[in-house]
């Protein structure tokens, strides 16, 4: 029993171009992002080298910024001395949206007070009172993600791999051996999993996590009597497109001393709705007496609305993002399970000979559409949320050629995802067509009836075919030093047509015969050989998208027959 087996069809020069345009944009985008990122953070790893030196605090003043009405108007500005090679004086600034945070910097220095702060030994002129978090030099692992996913296809495809001797003969691999998987591999496509995770949930966390924990946290806060100095809606972007935020600046006591603050509620950032939020202000003019909540472990956290609001939900936008990681290192953990323990060489045996077989579709026409809809709202749904960003950034006046090539680039592929949407929607309305075998047994050499039935309106088909494919599935592993790889390969080893209703016409219901060669192979699933076998139903309908239909068919050793 012999099977002709094809090798992988190679890239033409086009596939490999093209393929490597593609890569090359996440290689680009990420280098471009990560050079970005460290450039900043080498700053602060720097930081970390310089030498602990007490100094004292001249001035601390906190102002409020109102030129240009900036996003950050609270600054503080600290004023220090220090000996390094004689007496210097420094000045350390740091900007915040929130008083209440800029508030709690400023009463960390008083004037007067002894503190420790950062010299360059190298440079003495140069010095900080508060170095950055080293924890922020994780977020450049994500722009290397891209760089690995870009970076690994290219090497893959353009690698030139050394040519085995003439002598060499492969060693022959037994079916029920353990396959090794690369490891590369599941860390490449776990990071891609892991990055969709890890956005998910910080999205959550941050819009809907982070106020619903304040919200709760603030029951226990106490109740104060403040009043309004400020109130006006502040935003973000400009005339077209801008999003906006409730800015509401009041004063409260707390053990003699005046504090202030402008948080209204736990909202993070800005959003649309100039409406909705004016009201809110206009409910709040200057110099109106109301109630703040104020957290009596630290006086300089107040809110006016503690309570949850709608607009916190939002945070569920991540939650597709995070299903969707969470669901591929799921299915990668499992399928690298199965290839840790594989089965043996496995065959189908008859259950019940002689009895009917009614065969299922791989997938129907509702399944197709469900898909294309899921691929469609990932994938535009991504490329909007970067394109909608994207066009508030222009309207603010920044015209970055690299994030455009990007989100349009993506945004072509989420347009031809869309084209094949109507495609699917159409074929709902073709004809649906239901098969059984006359018995369960499929055995090559051994004839059988194909029963069909068309439910639809079969009058549309201008014809009609039943085909019968055998496809085997080769996996090899090549080990190079401590290299691994693991090459599939797929070929048709046997089609065949015998049904077909060329020149005639189809009818709703009928028959066809249906009989493998008896020295073509059974079906087989093993650890590095599959043989699948599937009946296709092909039917062409004029100016409409044509039936395409296949069933997984169970081919049985002629041995189990009897």
């Amino acid at each position: 029993m012999r099977i002709a087996l094809g090798g992988s069809a190679g890239s033409g020069p086009v596939g490999k171009v093209l393929s490597s345009l593609f890569f090359s944009i996440f290689v680009v985008a990420g280098l471009w992002l990560t050079a970005l990122l460290a450039r900043s953070y080498l700053g602060t790893v720097d930081q970390y080298t310089w030498s602990r030196t007490s100094c004292t605090v001249e001035s601390a003043k906190l102002v409020e910024q109102d030129a240009g009405r900036p996003s950050e108007p609270y600054l503080v500005r600290i004023a220090y001395l220090y000996e390094a090679g004689g007496r210097r004086s420094a000045t350390y600034e740091r900007s915040f949206a929130d008083v209440g945070d800029a508030q709690r910097l400023w009463l960390a220095y008083p004037e007067g007070a002894t503190v420790d702060c950062y010299v360059d030994r190298d440079a003495p002129e140069r010095s900080t009172l508060r170095r950055g978090s080293l924890l922020w030099g994780l977020i450049v692992l994500f722009p290397l993600l891209f760089v690995a996913a870009g970076g690994v296809p290219l090497f893959l495809l353009w690698r030139r791999r050394p040519a085995a001797p003439e002598t060499a003969t492969p060693a022959p691999q037994a079916l029920s051996e353990p396959e090794r998987s690369p490891r590369g591999a599941y860390v490449l496509i776990g990071s891609f999993f892991g990055l969709f995770m890890l956005a998910g949930l910080g999205v959550l966390w941050w819009l809907l996590g982070a106020p619903l924990r304040h919200v709760l946290e603030a029951r226990a806060w106490v109740e104060t009597p403040c009043t309004v100095l400020a109130s006006a809606v502040r935003s973000h972007a400009g005339d077209h497109g801008a999003t906006y935020s409730i800015d509401i600046l009041y004063r409260y006591a707390v053990g003699g001393r005046e504090l202030r603050s402008n948080r209204y509620d736990f909202t993070v950032g800005s959003s649309s709705g100039e409406e909705a939020k004016q009201a809110i202000v206009d409910r709040h003019p200057v110099g109106s007496s109301c109630t703040c909540w104020v957290d009596p472990d630290d006086p300089t956290r107040a809110v006016l609305d503690r309570s949850f609001r709608r607009s916190y939900w939002s945070g569920l936008l991540g939650l597709p993002f995070f299903l969707v990681g969470a669901g591929g290192l799921w299915f990668l953990a499992r399928s690298r399970r199965r290839a840790q323990h594989p089965v043996a060489v496995a065959a189908p045996t008859r259950k019940a000979a002689g009895a009917p077989l009614a065969l299922r579709p791989k997938a129907g026409p509702w399944k197709k559409l469900l898909q294309s809809l899921i691929v469609n709202l990932l994938w535009n749904g991504l490329v909007g949320v970067f394109a909608w960003a994207l066009v508030g950034e222009w309207r603010r006046g920044s015209h970055e050629w690299m994030p455009i090539l990007l989100v349009s680039f993506f945004g072509l592929i989420g347009l031809l995802l869309l084209a094949a949407l109507p495609y699917s929607l159409l074929a709902l309305a073709n004809p649906r067509p239901f098969l059984e075998l006359e018995r369960d047994a499929v055995v090559p050499g051994e004839e059988l009836a194909v029963r069909y039935r068309l439910r639809g309106r079969a009058s549309r088909l201008e014809r009609l075919r039943f085909m019968v494919e055998g496809e085997e599935r080769v996996r090899t592993t090549t080990r190079s030093g401590n290299s691994v790889s693991v090459n599939e390969t797929a070929a048709v080893f046997h089609r065949q047509t015998f049904h077909d209703t060329a020149g005639g016409p189809v009818l709703p219901q009928g028959e066809a015969r249906l009989r493998l060669p008896p020295d073509t192979m059974h079906s087989l699933a093993a650890p590095h050989n599959e043989v699948r076998w599937k009946l296709r139903v092909s039917g062409e309908i004029r100016r409409w998208p044509d039936l395409e239909e296949e069933f997984p068919l169970a081919v049985l050793p002629p041995e189990t027959s009897g």
